[in-house]
């Protein structure tokens, strides 16, 4: 008896929610939330601090899978896009910027430039080639230049530097190259 039960109450979840295609112990909804097969009950978001105090952001720890912002699980499962993982979908925003809303209908994809504009987010004058703030030297100079000569992109620039292709932006930009 306690098995029907148990099957009636994951074929209601399943309903109304999906299953995650990356890992199979976890359905979501479209409002964000996550239930667990596992342990047969909802998960909880963890709020974590944004580079502001009064930003922050939900994500959830899947286990294996590892922490995922909530706003690109519940875009990857019920937004419409082509993309086939999860890593390759874009920004995403909340269109009305409440931090409670993480419903599929208040999210959006966007761009670098649109967060920018949409926040009033300035540029910085920073360019350096890696998170460590260390001085670039001569030779680095002269190997950025030479990937730029091979129409190597920004973004595979700031790959092998561990870096955003905004500092590379920068960076070319600071030293004419």
């Amino acid at each position: 008896m306690e098995q029907l039960s148990m099957l009636n109450k994951l074929a209601q979840i399943e309903t109304n929610g999906k299953l995650l295609p990356f890992s199979p112990y976890y359905i979501i909804f479209s409002d964000g939330r996550i239930y667990s097969l596992r342990s047969n009950k909802f998960l909880k978001k963890v709020k974590s601090a944004g580079k502001t105090s009064e930003k922050y952001y939900y994500t959830y720890d899947l286990g294996a899978s590892g922490k995922h912002l909530v706003t690109r699980l519940v875009m990857f499962v019920f937004g419409k896009h082509k993309y086939k993982n999860i890593i390759e979908m874009p920004k995403i925003t909340l269109k009305n910027n409440d931090l409670e809303d993480l419903s599929i209908s208040n999210l959006e994809f966007v761009t670098q430039s649109e967060i920018n504009k949409k926040y009033d987010i300035k540029p910085s004058e920073k360019c350096y080639l890696n998170n460590n703030n260390q001085k670039i030297d001569e030779d680095q100079i002269e190997i950025i230049k030479d990937l730029r000569n091979q129409n190597i992109s920004l973004k595979q620039i700031g790959l092998k530097y561990n870096t955003s292709e905004m500092s590379v932006h920068r960076f070319i930009k600071k030293y004419q190259l």
